[in-house]
């Protein structure tokens, strides 16, 4: 221990005697890890922590993928015929998400929300923290429930941490919404990479989007589904049962058999988190370059630095040799 303390007390005089020389030194290095500990604190908020407050055992994202190889979604009567009709899938849900405007007058607010299906949360496994979140009859009957469940930041930023929100009006899109609940502090939705501060009833399409025919066309591909498979059922043997029922509906409803097949996926790799995971690969791969080249800079810093004072001790010994030769060894 006291040469540990030694040698902390002998590095801070030099770095005293030096400070142009520490604080290049210092900032060098607070660049290559600072950029570092960034790029790894995202990537622990995406790979082990993507959805905070979610319970994610057995949750998965349906991606749909139409004959011909394009992406899509699910419509609304679909997705009722699939909750229905499986039996390796304890849970399934749906979302869309769209932008709103909270608030009347000249400088409403723009935040971003969801609207979902009321088993919603119960997939996600989260509760409200204030008030409830859906009843299953609130998304039954188009436009008949204007009810919505808040963020706990929009509660707290813009509602003022109101204690009797619950029961609150507000205005979105300029229709008035009921608030029913507040979610936890740092629930941000399903949705990997992205906050949402509202969630409504799929029902209240109209008020928000302008119609609500697409809660009774079948060809109208616009939610994204998540499921959560039963106990002991793989999202494998999930995925075969619901494009058997897939197949099923499109030879009952259209009489062909074109119809679009599901894969089941992690949550985190829905929508924000198929881009995120790559870029931050790359990310990755560029600061672990910034942290080597700031290394070499300090590297090449102390180099000079030595080569400087070893310069200055060897100074007067080339001014005294033309002394005699004791004189010349003394120094």
């Amino acid at each position: 221990m006291e040469s540990l303390l030694h040698d902390l007390r002998f590095a801070l005089r030099q770095l005293r005697r030096s400070p142009g020389f520490t604080l290049a030194a210092v900032l060098t290095l607070g660049l290559g890890i600072g950029a570092n500990a960034t790029i790894f604190n995202w990537g622990n908020r995406l790979f082990r922590h993507p959805l905070p407050g979610v319970d994610r055992a057995n949750l998965y994202y349906l991606r749909w993928t139409l004959p011909g190889g394009h992406r899509g979604s699910t419509s609304w009567p679909t997705f009722q015929d699939l909750r229905e009709r499986s039996h390796t899938v304890s849970r399934l849900a749906v979302g869309r998400q769209t932008a709103l405007s909270l608030g009347e007058g000249n400088r409403p607010e723009r935040v971003f929300g969801m609207l979902v299906s009321a088993n919603f949360f119960d997939l996600l496994g989260v509760r409200a923290q204030q008030g409830r979140t859906f009843r299953p009859e609130e998304d039954r009957g188009p436009g008949a429930h204007p009810v919505a469940v808040i963020s706990d930041a929009l509660w707290r930023n813009l509602l003022g941490a109101d204690p009797r929100i619950a029961g609150r009006t507000i205005r979105l899109n300029t229709h008035a919404f009921t608030v029913v609940g507040v979610m936890p502090p740092g629930f941000q939705g399903s949705t990997v990479g992205l906050w949402h501060d509202v969630w409504l009833p799929v029902t209240m399409r109209r008020a928000i989007m302008g119609s609500d025919a697409e809660l009774t066309e079948r060809g109208d591909r616009w939610l994204e589904a998540y499921f959560r498979a039963a106990p002991g059922v793989s999202f494998a043997q999930a995925g075969q049962e619901l494009n058997a029922i897939a197949a099923q509906l499109s030879r009952e409803i259209f009489k062909s058999d074109w119809f679009a097949r599901v894969d089941a996926v992690p949550i985190w790799k829905h929508a924000a988190g198929q881009v995120l995971g790559p870029l931050l690969l790359v990310m990755g791969g560029v600061v672990a370059v910034i942290l080597l080249i700031a290394c070499a800079n300090v590297g090449n810093l102390l180099l000079a630095r030595g080569g400087a004072a070893a310069g200055n001790r060897g100074a007067p010994c080339a001014r005294r040799e033309s002394r005699p030769l004791a004189a010349a060894t003394a120094c």
